[in-house]
């Protein structure tokens, strides 16, 4: 049996508890929280967290939702070079048609 020093996640009290119990009650707040949750290193919670993190960009990158997103992008992006083209191919041809009249 190993105790260990816990804060209570909800009240910030420590506490002093059996690390090999799986869920504690804190005695200030009546808090019911996993002891191992707490008595991980912040390097263990951050790439857990992180872990978390990458799962949810694959499932997301993975999604119909976001196939449909890129895809509405690729659409609006295809109509704004069209846009652009047709805008410069003006610009060139009144230019060029300034230049031809004030020629002669």
């Amino acid at each position: 049996m190993k105790i260990v020093e816990i804060k209570c996640p909800n009240c910030k009290a420590s506490l002093n508890v059996n690390k090999d119990l799986e869920k504690v009650n804190c005695n200030y707040c009546g808090a019911q929280f996993l002891v191992e949750d707490e008595t991980k290193t912040n390097a263990e919670k951050i790439i857990k967290s992180l872990g978390n993190e990458l799962q949810k960009n694959r499932d997301y990158y993975s999604s119909e939702e976001y196939k449909k997103r890129l895809e509405i992008h690729r659409t609006e992006s295809v109509k704004s070079l069209k846009i652009l083209a047709i805008f410069l191919l003006v610009i060139f041809l009144i230019f060029g048609l300034i230049i031809l009249l004030t020629s002669k």
